[in-house]
């Protein structure tokens, strides 16, 4: 990460020192970010106003007063032409949340390794649940999610936009078993034009985040699909995955390799990151008592 990267804000469902940080600064200058209910852990954000400009694509707020026809475009070309910028002494006391050991989490080991691959060659695409949840505090220069809409499916097809808008990075896409089923057939497409991606299907079963986040299980379980003979069967090579040390060497090997590589990971039911455990207390404390689903 970047010396002054200090976690993802995103209310309480984001990393503590980043709310912290965020929520008591003296004046926060969020460039080009929405404030959704993804954005805002479900809008449990507590940013003070007074303290907030907040520079979109054609406007800017500051406080309660609105800027027309200034944007993010002519806010940075100012900012970059400033000359009296003062030497931050920030310390930067960021650490990386961490799996209290005796309790291993394969999930957990996936983001770990994931993050320790050369951020500058690879880009990473996440579906929505805990592909994206997961992800916020992975070591990489390029992630694209669909963080606004929340959209299943995203994961897959965004590999191919990625490997064809940027040729020089090898897209990694992560995507559950879930939103596979919704698009995973573009893995025939990536084939198709020899762009080599490699898709990580995280398979808990079923719709994992919409069961932590209070739906009746019953109604999260999906029909379990055979991923890797699926990859196969499109050209793809395929490899499934049940533990961390299988996982490392699956990665490494893909990464060494050329081709579309599907892997999949075979995850425990219970086993989310920590962004969806905390997702699913706040779910819950704001709807005590009511039947799931």
């Amino acid at each position: 990460h970047h010396q002054n990267f200090i976690g993802t804000y995103m209310g309480a469902a984001g990393h503590p020192y980043a709310r912290r940080m965020v929520e008591e600064s003296d004046c926060l200058l969020m460039l080009g970010a929405w404030l959704t209910d993804t954005e805002t852990g479900r809008f449990t954000s507590a940013i003070p106003r007074h303290t907030l400009i907040q520079v979109l694509a054609n406007d800017v707020l500051v406080s309660r007063h609105r800027y027309d026809r200034v944007g993010l475009a002519d806010v940075l070309g100012a900012l970059l032409e400033c000359e009296d910028l003062k030497p931050s002494s920030f310390r930067n006391e960021y650490v990386p949340e961490l799996r209290p050991p005796g309790t291993p989490s394969l999930l957990a080991a996936v983001f770990s390794d994931l993050s320790r691959l050369d951020g500058r060659r690879y880009v990473f695409t996440t579906d929505t649940g805990d592909c994206l949840f997961g992800s916020v505090a992975l070591n990489a220069e390029t992630i694209l999610n669909p963080g606004y809409y929340a959209s299943m499916g995203f994961g897959v097809p965004a590999a191919l936009g990625a490997a064809l808008a940027l040729p020089g990075c090898r897209p990694i896409a992560l995507v559950g078993d879930g939103g596979f089923q919704m698009t995973g057939m573009e893995l025939g497409t990536l084939v198709r034009y020899g762009l080599n991606a490699v898709v990580i299907v995280l398979n808990n079963g079923g719709y994992g985040s919409l069961e932590a986040l209070g739906a009746a299980p019953e109604f999260c379980r999906i029909h379990d699909w055979d991923y890797v003979g699926m990859a196969e069967a499109m050209g793809a090579a395929g490899v499934r995955v049940r533990t961390a040390d299988e996982f490392r060497t699956a990665l490494h090997q893909a990464c060494d390799e050329s081709g579309v590589v599907l892997i999949e990971v075979v995850l425990e039911p219970g086993d989310i990151s920590p962004t969806l455990q905390r997702l699913g207390r706040i779910a819950e404390s704001q709807a005590p008592g009511l039947p799931q689903g």
